[in-house]
């Protein structure tokens, strides 16, 4: 269950922090969420490295439906479920065991490290694991040992399906130059119509809609 030094953490980043940032934290939450997997799977398609896209996407995929399995089976509370104190800064439904934004940063920020092989990007994709599960801390909807196993989740995930790449990438090995272009537009939009909702996403992308994961 949340402990009381979950709740004293949330609290004492809220009141650090103060709530004319709010806005900012938003706009990093929203690092771990939908519109960070559509980019994640449609850019390196776009660039002509489709079997990197499709490896960020299965793994964006298992880890949603790993977390998503693990949210019903722990069906574990948020913070503002059961301690009044806590003031929830985003709307917020379901479980939070574990942290859907802070598994979703970590397998897809860590896939693209794995994949690029470059100190500055697994440094960036550390950084940016800390700040999305720091700012669903700072939002009140996840206690820090919520983050802790969604930054598990997205790891292991993102581990096993590396191991996997080969297998799960081989159908582009025989895509001529060029001939992965209109699949992946293709591709591309679909994953936009999938994923994309009538509920507000970020601050700064106000005219654009999606449903953001828990």
């Amino acid at each position: 269950m949340i402990s009381d030094i979950d709740i004293q953490i949330i609290l004492w980043t809220q009141r650090f922090f103060g709530a004319e940032t709010r806005q900012a934290w938003m706009i990093i939450t929203g690092l771990g969420g939908h519109i960070v997997v559509v980019l994640a799977v449609m850019v390196p398609f776009w660039i002509g490295r489709p079997r990197a896209g499709v490896q960020i996407f299965f793994t964006a995929m298992m880890s949603a439906l790993f977390t998503d399995c693990l949210k019903v089976f722990l069906g574990h509370p948020r913070p503002y479920y059961v301690y009044a104190e806590v003031e929830p800064l985003l709307g917020s439904s379901g479980f939070g065991m574990p942290s859907g934004h802070a598994s979703t940063a970590a397998s897809v920020w860590g896939s693209a490290a794995l994949l690029s092989q470059r100190k500055a990007v697994y440094a960036l994709a550390i950084l940016l694991s800390f700040l999305v599960g720091s700012s669903r801390i700072f939002l009140g909807v996840h206690s820090l040992g919520q983050i802790m196993v969604g930054w598990a989740v997205g790891v292991a995930v993102m581990l096993v399906v590396y191991k996997m790449r080969r297998p799960a990438t081989g159908v582009f090995r025989k895509l001529s130059d060029g001939s992965w272009l209109w699949p992946a537009s293709r591709v591309s939009l679909e994953l936009i119509g999938v994923i994309f909702r009538p509920q507000p996403l970020l601050p700064w992308l106000s005219l654009i809609h999606i449903s953001e994961p828990t």
